[in-house]
């Protein structure tokens, strides 16, 4: 049974990602997107199983491109590259739960930044930097910061008693 909590768990917040976005992107001028998959995804590097982290990452990076994206590869690369790399930093500071949170939009902000530029790349989009950066990069940077302040804490706590029942196991 407890197997199937981490499949579950980040199945569930990948769906919740989907129906965030068919729900509530219309009742915004801005364009928000939920990025609570990889804010989840780097959680459990963090704490729960780097190796298992790193593979969630893969697998879910490809999901992501299937479903979400006309080019594959792009979050297959970009979910356990910036992982990695935000995993490396996080070997610099303490794991203090507002440096995380911190850490983790950093790491969307480069997400962000690589997607933007190649969709502009891919001339997918016609929008400049600095519409990007009012419209897209800080409404979506505000909006996972509050789903971080909101969830941190408590996906910690789970993902520290699942490393600790599979301990015990």
């Amino acid at each position: 049974m407890r197997k199937i909590l981490l499949p579950s768990l980040t199945l569930s917040v990948f769906l919740f990602e989907s129906f965030y976005v068919l729900f509530f992107s219309k009742f915004y001028e801005w364009i928000l997107v939920p990025r609570f998959l990889f804010c989840v995804l780097f959680f459990i590097v963090l704490f729960y199983s780097r190796s298992q982290g790193f593979i969630y990452a893969v697998v879910f990076g490809l999901i992501y491109d299937v479903v979400h994206t006309e080019v594959l590869g792009v979050y297959l690369t970009l979910f356990p590259l910036l992982c990695y790399l935000m995993d490396r930093l996080m070997k610099i500071f303490h794991h203090h739960l507002i440096i995380i949170i911190f850490v983790t939009l950093l790491g969307m902000t480069g997400l962000e930044f690589f997607v933007y530029e190649l969709n502009v790349l891919l001339q997918v989009t016609d929008m400049n930097m600095e519409s990007f950066v009012q419209q897209r990069l800080l409404p979506t940077i505000y909006m996972n910061g509050v789903f971080l302040f909101l969830f941190s804490f408590p996906l910690k706590k789970f993902l520290l008693y699942l490393q600790a029942r599979i301990l015990d196991e």
